[in-house]
């Protein structure tokens, strides 16, 4: 990282949704792009990444490049030290929101709009009634709510700390929106 002169590459890892297990590897073929983090947001992570395409990239249903799509972003840094040494550094998982196919003098392009996994729960609903009990930590809570809407894939959550928990009873009908009650819970 202290290097005075870096040299970048972006590595995508496509990987299937429900095995998690990488279907294909894409090094070498993105022109432009950037990834931001909004702490505030319940989307804390985005990206956006312009690509040189072949035949197997075109977005199409069925594509490597098509929605419900997950792929791993990772920054690589040439080390100096070892010319032929890259330092790989995984930079987020993401779901494919938006691909867009561009034509230019230099080439055909697709440029990706990537979100986190949050993204996943936007405009959802509960299918099932839901109910939480005053005195439930807090991460317990969430982990209830991911679980009910069949989130098995949570990562590390970290314990609620003492004191944080539900407040009072709380019922989820169905229909609720999802991010609304996990911006309630976050609350």
């Amino acid at each position: 990282h202290t290097q005075q002169v870096r040299r970048l590459s972006i590595t995508i890892q496509i990987l299937d949704e429900k095995t998690k297990k990488v279907i294909e590897t894409i090094h070498g073929r993105a022109e432009d792009g950037d990834i931001s983090v909004n702490a505030a947001s319940l989307i804390r992570r985005d990206a956006s990444i312009k690509l040189l395409i072949n035949e197997d990239l075109f977005p199409k249903p069925g594509s490597l490049l098509w929605f419900g799509n997950i792929c791993k972003v990772y920054v690589g840094i040439d080390d100096n030290s070892s010319p032929d040494d890259m330092v790989n550094f995984l930079a987020g998982t993401f779901w494919i929101e938006e691909a867009r196919y561009l034509l230019d003098s230099k080439g055909h392009y697709i440029d990706l709009k990537l979100k986190d996994k949050m993204m996943k729960w936007e405009d959802r609903q509960l299918e099932h009634a839901l109910k939480i009990e005053i005195d439930t930590p807090i991460h317990a809570a969430v982990r209830t709510l991911m679980a009910h809407v069949g989130e098995v894939d949570f990562g590390i959550i970290d314990e609620s700390r003492e004191g944080e928990v539900v407040p009072y009873t709380i019922e989820y009908g169905i229909g609720e929106d999802l991010l609304s009650l996990v911006t309630e819970l976050r609350d």
